[in-house]
Order: structure tokens, then C-alpha cells, then sequence
């Protein structure tokens, strides 16, 4: 639904609303509230309360995001989240570890998702490859 679309709907539902209200305070004022006497008062007065609570709905709704806005916040994340990966790499202290097959490797551990990466090659390795970890 486009931005145009989403404010004409929000706009005619609000007039019918505030004038269903006009004419619910007039009916109540001529008829008193004599709800279940005549079966029209009482379907008057629940349309009017489901057009109130519409008016309500779409007084304090949002118009909802288009596709493209939603590629935005999703790419705008993934960039707030490298740049959070990228200073977590620059920060995180520099150590070597020993891993299963006795090769000393030099790197970095990235605590989030558990794996530590080489220096050199980028290499990665979890938590089941580890068996030292010594500060240089």
C-alpha cells in the first residue's frame, strides 16, 4: 500500500468516524439510551462504537512500510552489525592457540559467535579445535 493510498483510507475512515459520532451524541440525546427496547438503537450504537474504535486504530497507526523500506532497515543493520564486527576485531587482543592437529596459529577470538580467526589466512576455528590458548 503506498503512502498516497494509505492516507486517503485513513482519512475518509476518520470523517465517517467523527461523523458517526456526531450522530450517535444526537440519536442518544433524542432516544435517551433505552438500548434494549428497539433493535435499531442497539445496532446503531455498536456500529457507532466499531467506527470509534476504527477512528481509534487509525488515528494512532502507522502507515505500513513498503518493500523497498524494509530492504533499507535490513541492509542499514547488517551495516551497523560489520561495523560492531570490525571495531570488536580492532579491540580484541591478539593471541595464539594451540588447535587439534598441534599447529600454532596467531589471531584474534570473536566472542559472539564463538569461532577464532587467524591473522594471516582468516581462517576459522570453533571451539572443537581449540585445545591451548596463550596470550602473546
Amino acid at each position: 500500500m503506498t503512502k498516497r493510498k494509505f492516507y486517503i483510507i485513513k482519512t475518509i475512515l476518520f470523517a465517517l468516524s467523527t461523523i458517526s459520532i456526531y450522530y450517535f451524541i444526537i440519536f442518544i440525546e433524542k432516544y435517551g439510551i433505552k438500548i434494549f427496547g428497539e433493535p435499531v438503537l442497539f445496532i446503531t450504537i455498536d456500529v457507532s462504537f466499531f467506527l470509534i474504535l476504527l477512528l481509534l486504530y487509525f488515528l494512532f497507526s502507522e502507515r505500513p512500510l513498503l518493500i523497498e523500506e524494509i530492504k533499507k532497515e535490513k541492509r542499514e543493520k547488517e551495516e551497523k552489525l560489520k561495523k560492531e564486527r570490525e571495531s570488536l576485531k580492532e579491540t580484541l587482543p591478539l593471541l595464539e592457540i594451540t588447535i587439534s592437529t598441534n599447529e600454532k596459529i596467531k589471531g584474534k577470538f570473536l566472542e559472539k559467535k564463538e569461532y577464532f580467526e587467524e591473522v594471516e589466512t582468516k581462517n576459522k576455528y570453533y571451539k572443537a579445535y581449540i585445545v591451548k590458548i596463550e596470550k602473546i
